[in-house]
């Protein structure tokens, strides 16, 4: 009977040990930053395991767009493609470049709290990146709804279509991505009178995304097709957008009570 008591007062002694260093171990983590960027994220890269199923899926083919691709060679001849877009924006702008500028500086700190990794460009390099980006995007749309298009020059494109196809697929991918609050306030920085008859989510609706506009007005899902700022309705980029157009509107969508969701979250615990 005294072999086991000593071997449970050793067992206690272990426990109380381990419990007190873990106690520790809890405790230094609470002195540690917590990085912002972790409450704010909403552009994160594809994991691994997911990527090595289909990398080309989850990977512009085309035209980078944001930090984590944009050092891709294959990428890089189509820079050009978005500077000749930058040049007619500004040509359209009613505002000084210096003022969209000040836009991007403005926000810069919130847009690099959008990206799920730490972004190492220097503060120039990533407001001029922000700026080309955002500019092509809000260009290239703008111009993707007429005839108008800037193609010109481009080896590997025979015609408008097939561009146009190949960018609208990068455009979509969650590593492509800006988030969209800069693109539109970059929009309506740029156009304010124009930002007020036509607010940069009713024409995205007519071009990046028509079929699902259309969709969303057949079955009359059309609270999404409004000023994210002033509808309430958070957009958080392209792809995040592609998903509301594709869920059912909330008229539609199946109701549950509060009693229901409670016995049904009971059944799975």
């Amino acid at each position: 009977m005294a072999g086991k008591s000593a071997r449970f007062d050793d067992q206690d002694d272990v426990s109380t040990r381990l419990s007190d260093e873990i106690a520790v171990m809890i405790e230094s983590i609470k002195a540690l930053p917590v990085p912002d960027h972790l409450f704010t994220c909403c552009i994160y890269k594809v994991s691994d395991d997911i990527r090595q199923s289909n990398k080309e899926a989850y990977t512009p083919q085309v035209i980078s767009i944001g930090p984590f691709h944009r050092n891709n060679p294959k990428l890089q001849e189509m820079e050009s493609f978005k500077l000749r877009h930058l040049e007619r924006f500004l040509e359209r702008a009613e505002k000084k470049l210096e003022d969209i500028i000040s836009t991007v500086i403005g926000e810069e700190k919130r847009v690099r709290k959008s990206f799920s990794e730490t972004i190492t460009l220097g503060s120039d390099d990533f407001v001029k990146m922000i700026l080309v980006d955002a500019c092509f995007i809000i260009e290239f749309f703008w111009r993707a709804m007429p005839g108008d298009f800037l193609i010109n020059g481009y080896p590997g494109f025979r015609d408008r279509e097939s561009l146009l196809k190949r960018m609208q697929m990068d455009l979509i991918l969650l590593e492509n991505q800006l988030p969209f609050f800069i693109i539109e306030k970059i929009y309506n920085t740029a156009f304010p009178s124009l930002s007020i008859e036509k607010p940069i989510i009713d024409w995205l609706s007519s071009s990046l995304f028509k079929f699902y506009h259309d969709e969303v007005y057949e079955f009359g899902h059309h609270e999404l097709i409004r000023d994210s700022g002033s509808s309430g309705v958070n957009i958080l980029h392209f792809t995040d957008l592609l998903g509301k157009f594709l869920l059912p509107s909330r008229v539609s969508r199946p109701q549950i009570s509060l009693e229901a969701s409670e016995e049904l979250m009971q059944s799975v615990a």
